[in-house]
């Protein structure tokens, strides 16, 4: 049995005043004089709240008198749970952004190279190919200033035959480089996205 002791109305305590309590509402969790208990009951607020005696309120096991406590520790630890699991998702998720755009940067940084590398392997190839070709011009240029120098008219007749023939396959090269675009200027045109400007844009990750 709980020994009996008085308890001062809270509402009372509030104005300096100390009139002994005689009842106790669970829900406001206040303790109420007879002249509070009866603006207590009277209130929209409050008339419905089931209130008991003091007597009774002191016989409640001390398990339930800490409901209150322990319902305040629970939420708590919740709050701090949820807490601590928001800012894990928050880290998570900008850690996957990150890994993301890392790949989206490697891959663009290999299609950048991958494609120096075919323009400069077609530059290569072309100018080789050219370099061959005047390498064979001007063997025929040499030919045919001996062909002058030692040989006889009729000779140098057919010999300007041959080279006519060979300027002509030489310039039809030329223009076959021409139609396929080969001696256009080689450029490697780079279109960047404005990611930059969608981010910025971008308020917030995220909304409780």
């Amino acid at each position: 049995m709980a020994t009996s002791t008085s308890f001062i109305c809270s509402l009372c305590q509030e104005d300096d005043e100390t009139n002994t309590a005689v009842t106790w509402c669970p829900e406001c969790e206040v303790f109420l004089c007879s002249e509070c208990q009866k603006h207590h009951g009277r209130s929209k607020m409050s008339k419905h709240h089931q209130v008991m005696s003091v007597h009774d309120y002191q016989n409640l096991p001390k398990s339930m008198l800490n409901i209150k406590n322990n319902c305040e520790d629970h939420d708590l630890r919740a709050l701090e749970k949820q807490k601590t699991e928001a800012i894990s998702r928050v880290h998570i998720m900008r850690r996957s952004i990150n890994d993301h755009l890392d790949k989206l940067e490697e891959s663009l940084l290999n299609d950048i190279r991958s494609e120096f590398t075919n323009l400069q392997d077609t530059i290569g190839n072309l100018k080789s190919e050219i370099d061959n070709k005047t390498d064979q011009i001007e063997e025929k240029r040499r030919d045919f200033s001996k062909m002058v120098q030692f040989s006889t008219d009729l000779q140098i007749y057919f010999g300007l035959h041959e080279l006519e023939k060979v300027l002509k396959q030489e310039e039809q090269y030329i223009q076959d480089l021409k139609s396929a675009d080969n001696l256009r200027e080689k450029n490697m045109i780079f279109d960047c996205f404005d990611l930059e400007s969608t981010v910025r844009g971008t308020t917030a990750l995220g909304k409780l």
